[in-house]
């Protein structure tokens, strides 16, 4: 056989496999996948060729920025006003937004520090109430003198 048989050989046979690839139903999704994102890549490839020969005029030749940003530039030139003015807008509400955040992390840490408080007052009125039962367990036990008197309920009621 001849080495141009055989490269004829071999170029069918890769032809074929390459064929069963792009037939298979298991490959199918992939395949198609592929093609198109390259597809868009492509599209993309020539559309930014197109950019640079636009844009290339423009280019100083002592540029300090590279290419892509003229490109990028240029894209955005007729919506530069507008876009200036979302960041500027956008700038200002993240201006904002950190000092509510400030505002919240000063009112949490104003929340704790009350919590801590009440927890301290409940604390107290526990040691108040187990003192009061205390005081009245000794005293109904005797073990208070008699000359320490309760007010009874009505003279509570009359104010007495």
């Amino acid at each position: 056989m001849s080495a141009m048989e055989t490269h004829d050989k071999n170029m069918t046979g890769v032809q074929e496999e390459l064929l069963n690839i792009i037939q298979s139903d298991e490959a199918r999704e992939l395949v198609e996948s592929m093609a198109n994102r390259m597809a868009v890549i492509e599209e993309a490839y020539y559309r930014i060729r197109e950019l640079r020969e636009a844009v290339q005029p423009y280019i100083p030749d002592n540029s300090e920025h590279d290419e892509e940003y003229w490109i990028a530039a240029y894209l955005v030139r007729p919506h530069a006003s507008k876009v200036i003015e979302k960041f500027r807008q956008l700038r200002e509400i993240q201006h904002k937004l950190a000092k509510i955040e400030g505002q919240l992390q000063e009112m949490n840490r104003k929340e704790s520090y009350l919590e801590n408080k009440l927890g301290d007052l409940d604390s107290v009125q526990e040691n108040i109430g187990d003192n009061i039962y205390k005081l009245i367990s000794e005293y109904a036990s005797g073990a208070l003198p008699r000359f320490f008197v309760f007010p009874s309920s009505a003279e509570m009621q009359n104010g007495n």
